[in-house]
């Protein structure tokens, strides 16, 4: 379960069986605040990529609609149907902005925990390897 806050640290570092993750930075967006972010349970891992990835996925289907909304035409000639579109136009580009800048959040995020996931991965293997090297050993 992602837990909010709290968790300082190299994004993705690992504390026993606990990764933290800092906040990604997103070039053009203010830097995260210090000593935010999520820890969780490195067993985790894979369930919250998941959930990231489909916020993602959501933020790609409302891009579709900030679309519409910022390349909105008057339904009519009459001045109230051209006003109507001459103001909507700028609230549905501030969206599509937005929305854009939110996926470049997110897909940093999913690239900042695959990428601690394949640390959890490789310290686990050389762990093992160090173990069964040990075991080999004469004695």
């Amino acid at each position: 379960m992602l837990d909010p806050g709290g968790g300082v640290g190299a994004v993705g570092g690992a504390v026993g069986s606990v990764v933290m993750m800092a906040a990604p930075s997103v070039m053009g967006a203010p830097p995260p605040p210090q000593g935010g972010g999520f820890k969780f349970k490195a067993e985790e891992l894979e369930r919250v990529i998941q959930q990231w990835e489909d916020l993602r996925d959501a933020l790609m289907t409302d891009e579709a609609d900030a679309v519409r909304m910022a390349h909105l035409r008057a339904p009519g000639r009459e001045f109230a149907s051209s006003d109507f579109a001459d103001q909507a136009n700028p609230s549905g580009k501030a969206f599509l902005v937005a929305n854009r800048r939110m996926q470049e959040y997110v897909t940093a995020y999913i690239d900042a925990l695959r990428t601690a996931k394949q640390r959890i991965s490789t310290r686990e293997e050389q762990s093992q390897s160090d173990i069964a090297q040990a075991g080999e050993q004469p004695t």
